[in-house]
């Protein structure tokens, strides 16, 4: 029964994932929701000129995030779902801190099938024989899609320490909001980029594909 609802959470998360990639508005939403963010977390709306710069950042980080918005909630919550239905039944709050005798492992609730498609380390051949046969390359229970969610997350907080840096009371106009922020960003995505084509995990993958 677990592992019926894993592989439907995967196939409900592969649709989103198409339908979230098609939409040819999704870069413009992408930028709407990154200004929100921003403004969410101090960015000033006055002057004007600032605000301007705000609205750039978000244009920007909207076309060089590995992922839509939309995609990195999709992927976040089936992942969040997976590992939830993973974990051992804790009944007490005692067992939070006992193992019991009859508590199954790590991947004993879940069918090999469940595993092979849900799981983070699963081969990319798959994915590129996808590839082979014409069908996009969907996100979605993949070691890719992990070391995407994990580039997410470190850009995100690149952007967070960047803007809680330009918060502070500096005289310099290069030292405040957005500046600091986003040069960091730009640094870390391009450093992402230069990793993926040398001598990643991404860049071997691509090499892969563009072979056959």
């Amino acid at each position: 029964m677990v592992s019926i609802r894993i592989l439907s959470a995967c196939q409900d998360a592969q649709h989103q994932l198409r339908a979230a990639r098609s939409s040819p508005v999704r870069f413009l939403e992408d930028a709407v929701v990154w200004c929100v963010v921003f403004f969410l977390l101090g960015a000033p709306v006055l002057p004007v000129s600032r605000a301007g710069m705000t609205l750039v950042s978000a244009l920007v980080v909207a076309l060089t995030w590995p992922l839509s918005v939309s995609a990195w909630a999709v992927l976040l919550t089936t992942s969040l779902q997976r590992d939830r239905q993973m974990q051992p039944v804790v009944n007490t709050a005692v067992d939070l801190f006992t193992c019991p005798v009859d508590a199954p492992p790590h991947d004993s609730r879940l069918e090999p099938a469940a595993n092979g498609r849900c799981s983070v380390d699963v081969c990319t051949e798959d994915m590129l024989a996808l590839e082979q046969d014409d069908e996009p390359t969907v996100l979605g229970c993949t070691s890719l899609d992990a070391a995407q969610l994990t580039r997410c997350f470190v850009l995100a907080a690149i952007l967070l320490i960047g803007g809680l840096f330009g918060q502070l009371d500096w005289q310099a106009p290069y030292q405040m909001w957005p500046y600091p922020s986003l040069s960091a960003y730009m640094v870390a995505r391009a450093g992402l980029e230069v990793y993926d084509r040398v001598g990643g995990e991404g860049g071997v993958l691509h090499a892969k594909s563009r072979a056959m």
